[in-house]
């Protein structure tokens, strides 16, 4: 049997911070976000059930690991204020490996600080889409061609362009460059509609590979390559419908997405 944490104290006795693991037994260990709020802080491993320590209480460690892409080398300290309860000890690292692999830098601040501004266009163009976006496909295609191209702009810019340290005003800034790049798009949609449904079914058929890798791939095959030749297949030929089924393909369409960003933004800012 092997732990994954201990102490030795004064006496020379080592006591375990961590349950001990048998053969076949799931690691010990619990992995959160430091805040959930701002992924950018770090992260906090905690092993708790480890040896006895007082009558009521069990050995525990909390390693808290802040991220700090400023410094090439980890480091490590014993939290001096759980020496208070030695039963507990808590060790604080900083790290650049506790980083977010992804980060929208100034785009996720600008979301949170203006949600409401943004979630209430949404609504009313989720509202559309379900009553009317069957009715009026040029109107819908050029709706649906704008959103999509000016958003997969924008979130690329930010998460491989821009710094991470990049102003918050730099998001309305780039996000009127990509709305008007978006804009002709969608006048080309709904002046060709064939390049609206194939938008379409470009995004949804996204959508759905990375559904389908993730319910009956993820487990077998997790790799990168096969996520992108998941995702891309799947786009292509869900494209490829939507061109040969236009006038159904933008009714359904416009329900599913229509459904999902009302649902989800209204139940967003209810909570």
């Amino acid at each position: 049997m092997i732990d994954f944490a201990n102490v030795v104290n004064s006496v020379g006795t080592c006591n375990h911070l961590s349950r001990m693991v048998k053969d076949n037994e799931q690691k010990p260990g619990a992995l959160s976000l430091i805040s959930e709020n701002n992924p950018a802080l770090g992260v906090v491993m905690k092993y708790d059930d480890g040896n006895k320590c007082t009558e009521t209480e069990k050995y525990s460690l909390t390693v808290q690991i802040n991220c700090n892409p400023h410094i090439q080398k980890t480091t490590y300290a014993l939290d001096k204020e759980t020496l208070k309860n030695p039963c507990a000890l808590k060790v604080i690292m900083n790290s650049p490996y506790a980083c977010p692999v992804v980060s929208l830098g100034p785009l996720s601040s600008f979301i949170k600080d203006y949600a409401y501004w943004i979630g209430a266009p949404l609504i009313l163009i989720g509202g559309y889409l379900i009553i009317f976006g069957g009715r009026f496909p040029g109107v819908t295609l050029a709706i649906f061609s704008t959103l999509s191209v000016a958003l997969i702009q924008l979130f690329a810019i930010f998460v491989a362009v821009m710094p991470s340290w990049s102003p918050v005003w730099t998001v309305p800034v780039v996000g009127v460059v990509c709305l008007g790049m978006g804009l002709g798009m969608g006048y080309g949609a709904a002046k060709w509609p064939r390049i609206g449904v194939v938008i379409m079914g470009l995004s949804l058929g996204s959508l759905l590979g990375f559904l389908i890798f993730w319910a009956f791939l993820s487990s077998a095959v997790n790799t990168t390559t096969a996520r992108i030749i998941t995702v891309v297949g799947v786009a292509l030929v869900t494209a490829i419908l939507y061109f040969l089924l236009f006038d159904h393909m933008v009714i359904i369409t416009s329900a599913i997405f229509g459904a999902y960003i009302l649902i989800r933004v209204s139940i967003l800012r209810l909570a």
